[in-house]
């Protein structure tokens, strides 16, 4: 058996059962149609921090950090509002900004960084939030049909955000990587 130097994490707002369970029926549908399974591999989420890794030996001081965090911010409403597209490959539930996400957003990073870890793809770039459905391995001409049959469609909801969460990225030596919730944070403590 061998043992990681560093583990692979990033955190994120996921919905609530039922609306987790919508949106994972999307990505089904998605994985089906247009032959793009990634999207598979995690839980429906709002990305707040983009993957970083980080070494088991400095497990406690991530965790308080983010349970401070977590104290900090105050329970919110997020909407989702049909659908949206990064051109080639990526399709999503689009989530209607707000100050409130915003914040949480802001302030994560600001954490993130206070840490030392860094999201070096995505400076520079405004925080645009979103639920995937399709991405990396949907092929460019498949996103097109997949775009066209999505875009037009409702997808409307609203949840309270009351936490985010911490998740894990597995590798088994047979199977599918997959990423996995490891640590819920409850807002407001």
């Amino acid at each position: 058996m061998t043992f990681k130097s560093e583990h692979l994490y990033f955190i994120a707002i996921v919905p609530p059962g039922d609306i987790s369970g919508q949106i994972t029926a999307l990505k089904l549908y998605m994985s089906e149609k247009f032959d793009t399974k990634h999207a598979l591999r995690s839980p429906p989420h709002i990305t707040l921090h983009m993957p970083f890794k980080w070494k088991p030996s400095k497990q406690k001081a991530l965790e308080q950090a983010l349970l401070q965090l977590s104290e900090s911010i105050q329970p919110f409403t997020v909407r989702l509002n049909n659908f949206g597209c990064f051109p080639p490959r990526v399709v999503f539930v689009s989530v209607t900004a707000s100050q409130q996400l915003t914040r949480c957003f802001e302030k994560t990073e600001r954490t993130m960084r206070s840490l030392n870890i860094l999201n070096a793809n995505y400076k520079g770039k405004p925080f645009q939030p979103h639920v995937t459905i399709a991405f990396r391995d949907l092929k460019k001409e498949k996103f097109k049909q997949a775009w066209l049959e999505v875009q037009t469609k409702a997808f409307k909801e609203d949840f309270m955000a009351d936490a985010f969460v911490l998740l894990e990225h597995f590798q088994p030596e047979k199977g599918t990587p997959y990423w996995e919730v490891v640590k819920r944070y409850p807002f407001g403590g």
